[in-house]
């Protein structure tokens, strides 16, 4: 008994039915595309209770004959596609022919349609995928179609649709895509007999994203210039549209839109390239927001992947991937970000109104070190000190040293960028009128050397270790302060102060800045490393260190030994499951390898091997910079503030965090009252 038979039409188009009518959304989308493809430039929705008991479509696109609009409902009929050929370089929004039909097969449907050289229209009435009616019909050129009761002759399918207010928050985001994607079209969106949204159909894409989402998230945008082209294959690949400030990033990925070759699509690569270019800008579990058209030759990307045509595959993804990274991160440098809207000036350090220095060399002698050029002790003589004058020694280095050689494994002489210990030490609370003299002491290795697992010098004595701390020119404070004030407008920012330690109150213009020492810091440190174009420098480790590792984790070093190797770890296989370390990057101490160890481990695992030496630039910038708590001198403040104000890539922390909040002397003077 044969036992195989062949599915009467009926069913058959109830299946075709459920692979591409999912919900009512999707009759809006598999309509809204068809208009668009007809010509379209003016394009209506119309829903009532989410879509399920109406969707009319109105578009004045080309239109069609009466015998066109009996053909559409058939099976794989269409106007888009020809031949084989046709496949591999589709330039129409639909192409299968199964919509139309399978739309009819679970709803009524009347189509209403006119061409331009006709007299007359046709309206054609389907029940179940039935023609019932075909009749002239007086309208305007173009096209409507109406889609009544979906899924009535489908109860279970019907028994999973949601509410009526979701069913039609899912079709306005079907129509915002469309919308998104083809700016040169007026699109509106009605529900319920009201507006939803209105796009001006002038061919820009701003004024598209502005009716599609709204003010708030077109006004946070930042625009990604058509300037190049990537290439891809045979072809180039273009990119442009907006993107979000990094300050705007949100929790999810719902505000990110993907079209390509005027289709909206999901792409895992372009949306890697865009969150690749934000890394270091945003927080961590942070997302950006953008609109991204793209242009490519349709033989090099295949739609067919997907029912919904949503999912593409690009010929060549790294190239995708690029080319959108390098819109996107030409994009936000070269974009205005000011945090800050005063302009960029040389400070003003208070209190103190007259500073002596007396240039002398005396012995040197162990101290709290707060800069490489100044040394000073509380004093504890006299209870009654001027608050007016600060005396402050500048003790010259007893030992001259080849400031080139001593620096060079760092990214430039900044004496910001050292190792911790040494130059910020934590000191009892005290203030600058209670110093007096000090002495300035000798360059010392990394505070770890006298621990176990100790930083070994490698080179001669004569000249000390390229991870010691550098011994810079001579450098008063004045001379200092008129560096900076060289290289920065005139207009004066004022340090008002200190607060717990960990940020600096600056007065701007007219806005109250509260910079994040350690943030900022943090930032400028690891600028300045990844500038640096050579390998990252390397320490010996006196007694290597010995960690216990999985199988697993020593397999996947050992495949990336040479990428290690060049962000300054040497490590191998020391047997029985552990891993032996015989070198770190600079300024990391012995004790943090473990964690640095298994933080590489980390990325690694998740798919991250490119990122390994910028994830060894953040640990040694978080690791060198200032930290929260920490007592700095005045100096340093004013050194961080100039860099934050000039530089305009110190922003963010590496992490993502913000480097400075402020507060307008507006909202200061609201709280007070004293404005309303």
């Amino acid at each position: 008994m044969n036992i195989v038979k062949k599915l009467p039409p009926h069913v058959a188009d109830l299946i075709a039915a459920g692979e591409v009518v999912e919900r009512p959304a999707s009759v809006i989308k598999e309509l809204m595309e068809n208009a668009v493809d007809a010509g379209a430039t003016q394009v209506t929705v119309e829903i009532r209770n989410g879509g399920i008991d109406l969707i009319r479509v109105t578009d004045n696109g080309c239109g069609m004959s009466r015998e066109d609009a009996q053909t559409c409902f058939i099976r794989h009929a269409t106007s888009k596609i020809a031949t084989e050929d046709d496949l591999h370089a589709i330039l129409t929004l639909g192409f299968r022919g199964e919509a139309l039909a399978a739309i009819a097969a679970v709803s009524r449907v009347e189509l209403t349609t006119r061409m331009a050289e006709d007299d007359v229209g046709t309206c054609v009435r389907i029940v179940a995928g039935e023609i019932q009616s075909v009749e002239d019909a007086g309208c305007p050129v173009g096209t409507t179609i109406s889609v009544e009761k979906l899924f009535y002759n489908t109860p279970a399918r019907m028994k999973f649709l949601k509410k009526n207010a979701t069913e039609a928050g899912y079709c306005a985001a079907a129509a915002d895509k469309l919308a998104l994607a083809h700016p040169e079209v007026a699109f509106r969106f009605v529900k319920d007999g009201r507006d939803a949204m209105r796009t001006p159909g002038d061919g820009k894409l701003y004024s598209a994203i502005y009716g599609v989402c709204g003010k708030d998230f077109a006004g946070s945008l930042v625009e990604v210039r058509q300037d190049e082209s990537v290439q891809l294959g045979g072809t180039r690949i273009l990119v442009w549209g907006y993107v979000t400030k990094p300050e705007r990033a949100v929790s999810t990925r719902n505000s990110q839109y993907f079209m390509l070759n005027g289709r909206f699509i999901r792409s895992r690569t372009m949306a890697a390239a865009l969150e690749e270019a934000y890394r270091g800008s945003m927080m961590v579990g942070k997302y950006p927001g953008c609109v991204l058209q793209a242009a490519i030759d349709p033989a090099y990307v295949d739609v067919n992947v997907h029912p919904a045509k949503t999912e593409i595959k690009f010929a060549d993804e790294r190239a995708a991937f690029e080319a959108v990274y390098v819109a996107v991160k030409r994009a936000l440098e070269n974009a205005s970000r000011p945090v800050f809207s005063a302009p960029r000036a040389a400070a003003v350090v208070l209190p103190p109104k007259e500073v002596k220095v007396d240039i002398t060399e005396k012995p040197v002698e162990s101290k709290v070190n707060i800069t490489p050029e100044l040394s000073v002790k509380k004093s504890i003589e006299s209870a009654e000190v001027n608050r007016n004058s600060i005396d402050i020694t500048f003790v010259k280095p007893t030992t001259k040293v080849d400031i080139n050689k001593t620096s060079s494994a760092l990214p430039g002489n900044d004496w910001l960028l050292r190792s911790p210990a040494p130059m910020y030490h934590k000191t009892p609370d005290i203030s600058a009128a209670d110093f007096e003299t000090g002495e300035e002491e000798k360059p010392s290795p990394l505070p770890a050397a006298q621990k176990s697992g100790a930083v070994a010098p490698t080179v001669p004595a004569a000249e000390p270790p390229a991870f010691a701390d550098p011994v810079l020119p001579e450098k008063t404070p004045e001379t200092l302060v008129q560096e900076i004030a060289e290289e920065t407008p005139t207009e004066p920012f004022r340090i008002v102060g200190e607060l717990f330690h960990s940020y600096i109150v600056v007065e701007l213009a007219d806005e109250i800045l509260y910079v994040d020492k350690h943030a900022a810091h943090e930032r400028i440190l690891y600028n300045e490393l990844k500038a640096r174009e050579t390998e990252i420098a390397s320490q010996l480790l006196l007694t290597p260190v010995v960690l216990p590792l999985s199988s697993d984790d020593l397999e996947l070093l050992e495949s990336h030994r040479e990428a290690l190797s060049q962000a300054g770890i040497e490590a191998e296989d020391f047997g029985g499951g552990s891993l032996i370390v015989h070198a770190i990057p600079q300024h990391i101490t012995a004790d943090q390898t473990a964690e640095l160890i298994a933080d590489v481990c980390g990325r690694l695992k998740s798919g991250e091997p490119d990122s390994i030496r910028e994830n060894i630039l953040h640990s040694i910038a978080c690791k060198a910079a200032i930290k929260a708590g920490w007592h700095t001198d005045p100096r340093e403040w004013e050194v961080l503030v100039e860099k934050v104000l000039r530089l305009p890539d110190v922003r963010y922390c590496p992490h993502g965090r913000p480097v400075a909040l402020v507060t307008s002397r507006r909202e200061f003077e609201k709280g007070f009252r004293r404005i309303v």
